[in-house]
């Protein structure tokens, strides 16, 4: 039997305290399992998410960079064929409006003369 906390991953609050456990791959949580039994030392796991075909970056001891997948179709067309882990679409389409309109308290981040076409593919 494995933890499957490590595998499914979780997060909440209880009692005061927050938590976030992000999911790992099955295969290293066994292998790290292995490693404990013949009394070494385990390796360290990196975040995995099944099918995700994005990076996943270590920054901090406790921190990692996810990011989707994108394709340059021409000068002014980008395919995003994968959003970051745990993002919603709505939220990145005004995310990425907001770099071309800027807002309230942050001006605009991108300056573009023509129109640029985002197509975010689902699967």
């Amino acid at each position: 039997m494995i933890p499957m906390l490590l595998v499914n991953g979780s997060e909440g609050i209880g009692t005061g305290w927050s938590t976030s456990v992000p999911n790992y791959n099955p295969h290293d949580i066994i292998e790290n399992l292995r490693r404990l039994l013949r009394d070494e030392e385990p390796v360290e796991m990196t975040p995995w998410y099944r099918g995700f075909k994005g990076t996943i970056e270590r920054q901090t001891q406790d921190k990692y960079l996810v990011s989707g997948s994108w394709n340059k179709i021409d000068d002014t067309t980008l395919e995003i064929t994968e959003l970051p882990i745990k993002t919603w679409t709505q939220t990145y389409k005004e995310f990425l409006e907001s770099l071309v309109t800027g807002s309230d308290k942050q001006p605009a981040i991108l300056k573009v003369s023509y129109t640029v076409t985002l197509r975010l593919k689902m699967a």
